[in-house]
Formats: structure tokens, C-alpha cells, sequence
């Protein structure tokens, strides 16, 4: 269990000649000039807040970056039966109210997919003490606070040609193939969709009910847009086709589902970001067609429950499309979420101009980043039937989104893998974007439909995310091998390291650091033991005969040392079960004391 401790707050950026500037929005008709904000990104802000007693209200109030009445927490699945995935409904009330006897607060919210909920005080409390109490619990899997998300939206004045990124990445070409299909639900998990406009309302999912989405800030059917984001977003996806009227979206036939987790300002906490994953979650088992989301949000702090809430996603089918965020980085030395995720489902997009240039903001990574596409100045739908320039990786997302949904109309048996496989391995390569994504590229959407299988070219992609780790840390060495739609199987792949003369053997049954049976990503676990740069051989050999591959990766190793350790709670139980909770904070002891009797390593230290 990854016991990370952070603060997550999401905040709208816009990008002026290099600087950070804050303005108001104005909204023009398509025929006047459009204005243009760079993307409102969510981005992750770490909270650094002292502690006190839990029945106090917290020093620095309105500093403080997670709701001050309310924490999240994810429970086991059964106690007496670890192969059952989902609590029941039922079930998962009556252990939280346990919890509730315990540190006080009533349920919030119930996330029954993800073994979660969502607890609240009538008052504030110290929230990292009661995620401590709660820690120390022996069903509680893992505790954190509620993180904020808030924002401003930005513009930024500029004019280019309002469709060049559909001809740019060939969207014409794959038209010619298919234009999408309303049997194919694209989730838009944003700010809402103004569903009402002229250009989007005929491409709007619609429940049997007649609601067309979900709205986790007050928990009702009605997403409406009041922000515009997620409305410029859905039209990138999915405006109308052939209609006469505004612009066009990379499917002229979809079934677009707002998802709104975020107000007005931009502003929202994850448990609403958890709930929309949730109402999504609960259409698919429901028999909806979904098979992509869109997620045009990032940041650069870890939050556990999120990663638990797509792992979740993956496990359903579902290829989740994220932006790789724009703060110009390097996102294999810095962090960025969710895209930094260790997630096969996940698609990580940077942000590319008319010219196939990197844009100037966006981030990038080798490793870190999957691949790119439009994101500069890009024309789409905004509230009250408007049209607008919006700059951003939240721009670049719905072209990816938008490209799995027209795939998944072409072929219906394709899953996320192939999805996923598809869109990397049929990228166009551009000498500007070397080194700056996974492929080297930017995405082709007539490439894509007319992609086949092809056992002579084989992809053999390595995914280490960062190219530092620490010493002692378990590490995921991963690559992924494919024919260009379906994952290879039966290889065998072992990893050297210059450093030390063991031999990695990488995985592809399900088991240990491999995350699903036969996806064609193979994995391992390795710790590193030095505290210098390594080089990693890794060498595949196929099934077929005098099929062999070797591909090099160097990784840095970083030594921790104590002072900038993470925060941990070890549990113990002793012969009756009965726990001992004892946690590293300075200054304090909690828990009875014990001697061990074994050796606990931490770190690569015992």
C-alpha cells in the first residue's frame, strides 16, 4: 500500500508570453475573433499544515488546501473473504458507522465500487489526526484528506485558423472510413457540457430517464456547463457533423455524457471527482458503451484513492485519456498525476502546435508521456451556443478521447489494450517531438482506423515513468510488446543491471508487479541497492525463432535519508490480533512498545 500523505487543490492556469497572469473570460460568437484560454488544468498544491488535537480547529484555516470537516477512506473488501472485489452497499454503511463510533462524523457519501466513503464533522477537526485514528484501523486500507479543487478561468487573445488541428492529425482521412456512431458513450469528466447547445445537443447521451449525466457537487442527473471548459472539450470529442452550423469534432456521431466534478469557479474537492468516476463506473456494469473517458485535469501530488478509483477503471475496461499538464517539465524527473499513474489503462497527452512543435507549456517525458496532439489555439463549443480558442493539454485530450471513440465505432471488439496499442503505434514520428513522448510523435486518426495487425513489426515500448528512483524502494520495471492492435504474448524478457549480477525475469500472468494476465505488458520488482546511475539491458526474445530484442535504459538511483523519509504507520498484531500502532512523527509515541523480534527494512535499511 503506497502511504502518501498529500494535499490535492486544482486550480485553471493560463499561459501569457511566460507568465502566470488572472483576467476575466469573454465569451464571442463564432463569426468574431475567438478568444483563447490556455487549459484549466487541475493541478495538486502540497499542504504543509501543523498538526493539532483533533478536537480543535486547525491553525491556518483558510490556508489549509483539503475540506477541514471531511476525510476519505477506502475499506477492505471482506474480511473473511479476500477473493470478493466490492463491498455491498449495506455492508460498507455498517463498517463505516464502526468507524463513525470511533472518531464521531456521519456519512457523507457511499463509493460502493471502490470501497469507499466519504466521512463528515458538523464542525472542523484536525483532519491528519483522525486520518491517523483511522489508519491505525485494521479493515481501513487507506485514509486521506479531502482534497480542494478550485480554479479561474483565463483568456488569452490570439487568432489562427479555428479548424487546423482536425487536418493536422487527418481526421478527414479516417472520416472517409467512419464518422463515429451514437452507440459509442464518451464520458466528459469536467466542468459539465452545456447540453443545450446547438452544435451538441443532438450528440448528447440521454438515460432512459432523460438525464443526460451526472453532477457530483450536488449529486442530481443534471450536468449543465457553467464554467465552459468541459463544454470546449465535449466539442473537441463530438460537436455535430455535416449540420451546417459551427465546427465539427473528430466524431460527428458520438453519445457524449457530461460528468460534471467541478462549479462555476473551477472549484470542487476529490471526493466529487471520485463520485463522477463512480457514476461512470456504474453505467459500464450497467451495459453502457463506454470504453474511454476524457479527463482533461493533472497535477503533480500523489493522491492514493484516485489511483484506486482508475485502477478500478481498468479493471472494468476502460482507457482513461489524461493531460500531461502545462507546466513546460519534464514529467520523468517531476511528478504528474494522474498521468504518472502506473496504469496500463492510462494515456498520458501532451500538447503540440500547428507546426508539430512541442508547445511551449506543455510537458513532456520520454518515458512519462505516451504521445501527442493538437493543443494550441483549438476551436470549440462554450456555453450558450458560442465558439471559442482554448490553448492547453485539457485540449489535447479530447483529440485522443475523441480518436479511441471513433475507433470503438469502427471495431467493436476492441478492448482498452487495443485501443490503446492502436493509437501509440499508428502515431506519425516528427523529429521535434524525439525524446518527448513514448513514440516520438503526434497521433493520426486516419493511421489509426486503417491500422492492422502486423507480427514482423513489432512494438516493444519500455514504461519506466521516472528516471530517478530511491534507493532501496520497490521499483516496477515494466515493458509492453504489440503487433500494433494486440498484445504479443509468451515472451521471455529478462532485465541485466550494470550494477549487480542477479537477472530480472519480466511477467505477464497477473502476478507480483504485473498488473493484468496476458495484456502484453510484462513486469517485475526490483529494488536497487546502489546508490549510483544503472543501466538497464532489458532483452525479449519471441516464440518465433531469431526473434530477439535488446533496448537500454539507464535510471538514476537517489539515496533517502531520514530527514526526508515519508511519513509511515506500521501495524502489528500480536498472537490475539490485537493492534499496535506505531507511527515515525517526531517528538511522539503512540501505541504500546514492543521489541522486535524481526528485522523491518525501510528504505534498503534494516
Amino acid at each position: 500500500m503506497r502511504n502518501k500523505i498529500v494535499v490535492f487543490a486544482i486550480t485553471f492556469l493560463l499561459l501569457i508570453s511566460g507568465l502566470l497572469v488572472a483576467a476575466q473570460g469573454q465569451e464571442v460568437s463564432f463569426e468574431e475573433n475567438f478568444d483563447s484560454d490556455t487549459d484549466d488544468e487541475l493541478m495538486l498544491i502540497k499542504e504543509e499544515k501543523k498538526r493539532t488535537d483533533f478536537e480543535n480547529e486547525p491553525e491556518e484555516k483558510e490556508e489549509a488546501e483539503y475540506c477541514q470537516n471531511s476525510v476519505l477512506v477506502q475499506l477492505e473488501a471482506s474480511s473473511n473473504d479476500p477473493s470478493r472485489k466490492m463491498i455491498s452497499e449495506t455492508i460498507l454503511q455498517n463498517r463505516v458507522d464502526t468507524l463513525l463510533d470511533i472518531v464521531g462524523g456521519s456519512t457523507s457519501r457511499l463509493y460502493p465500487s471502490f470501497n469507499m466513503a466519504e466521512i463528515t464533522f458538523q464542525k472542523d477537526v484536525d483532519v491528519m489526526n483522525i486520518i491517523d485514528i483511522l489508519s491505525s484501523r485494521e479493515e481501513v486500507v487507506h485514509a486521506e484528506p479531502n482534497y480542494l479543487v478550485e480554479g479561474t478561468d483565463i483568456p488569452n487573445d490570439t487568432g489562427y485558423d479555428s479548424l487546423w488541428a482536425l487536418p493536422k492529425i487527418d481526421a478527414p482521412g479516417a472520416w472517409n472510413i467512419t464518422t463515429g456512431s451514437s452507440e459509442v458513450v464518451v464520458p466528459v469528466i469536467d466542468t459539465g457540457i452545456d447540453y443545450n447547445h446547438p452544435d451538441l445537443e443532438d450528440n448528447m447521451w440521454t438515460s432512459e430517464e432523460g438525464y443526460h449525466g451526472y453532477n457530483a457537487l450536488n449529486d442530481s442527473y443534471y450536468p449543465m456547463d457553467d464554467n465552459g471548459h468541459g463544454t470546449h472539450v465535449a466539442g473537441t470529442i463530438g460537436a455535430v457533423g455535416d449540420n451546417d452550423l459551427g465546427t465539427v469534432g473528430v466524431n460527428w456521431n458520438v453519445s457524449l455524457m457530461g460528468v460534471k466534478i467541478l462549479d462555476s469557479e473551477g472549484s470542487g474537492n476529490i471526493g466529487d471527482v471520485i463520485s463522477g468516476l463512480e457514476f461512470v463506473l456504474e453505467r459500464k456494469k450497467e451495459g453502457e458503451n463506454i470504453l474511454v473517458t476524457s479527463n482533461s485535469w493533472w497535477g503533480w501530488q500523489y493522491s492514493e484513492l484516485l489511483y484506486e478509483a482508475i485502477e478500478q477503471h481498468q479493471k472494468e475496461g476502460l482507457l482513461f485519456v489524461t493531460a500531461a499538464g502545462n507546466e513546460g517539465e519534464d514529467n520523468g524527473k517531476e511528478t504528474s498525476y494522474p498521468g504518472n499513474y502506473d496504469l496500463t489503462n492510462i494515456i498520458s497527452v501532451a500538447a503540440t502546435d500547428q507546426n508539430d512543435y512541442l508547445a511551449e507549456f506543455s510537458n513532456y517525458g520520454k518515458r512519462s508521456v505516451h504521445v501527442g496532439a493538437p493543443g494550441v489555439n483549438i476551436t470549440s463549443t462554450i456555453l450558450d451556443g458560442k465558439y471559442a480558442n482554448f490553448s492547453g493539454t485539457s485540449m489535447s485530450v479530447p483529440h485522443v478521447s475523441g480518436l479511441a471513440a471513433l475507433l470503438a465505432s469502427h471495431n467493436s471488439s476492441y478492448d482498452y489494450n487495443n485501443l490503446k496499442n492502436v493509437i501509440l503505434s499508428s502515431a506519425d514520428t516528427i523529429g521535434h517531438l524525439e525524446d518527448r513522448n513514448l513514440v516520438d510523435g503526434r497521433i493520426n486518426a486516419s493511421a489509426s482506423l486503417e491500422q492492422s495487425p502486423d507480427p514482423d513489426d513489432v512494438n516493444f515500448w519500455i514504461h519506466q515513468p521516472y528516471s530517478t528512483t530511491q534507493f532501496g524502494e520497490k521499483t516496477r520495471i515494466e515493458i509492453s510488446l504489440n503487433d500494433g492492435v494486440n498484445p504479443i504474448h509468451g515472451a521471455e524478457v529478462k532485465v541485466k543491471f550494470s550494477t549487480e549480477k542477479d537477472t530480472l525475469n519480466l511477467v505477464d500472468d497477473g502476478s507480483g508487479m504485473d498488473q493484468v494476465k496476458g495484456d502484453g505488458y510484462y513486469a517485475g520488482e526490483w529494488r536497487p541497492l546502489n546508490r549510483d546511475k544503472v543501466e538497464l539491458e532489458i532483452t525479449v526474445e519471441l516464440e518465433e525463432p531469431d526473434k530477439k530484442m535488446t533496448k537500454t535504459v539507464t535510471v538514476s538511483i537517489k539515496a533517502v535519508h531520514p530527514e526526508s523519509a515519508q511519513r509511515v504507520v506500521l501495524r502489528i498484531f500480536d498472537f490475539i490480533r490485537k493492534l499496535l500502532s506505531y507511527l515515525n512523527d517526531v517528538g511522539k509515541n503512540v501505541g504500546e512498545q514492543v521489541r522486535f523480534s524481526f528485522k523491518a527494512t525501510y528504505y534498503g535499511k534494516s
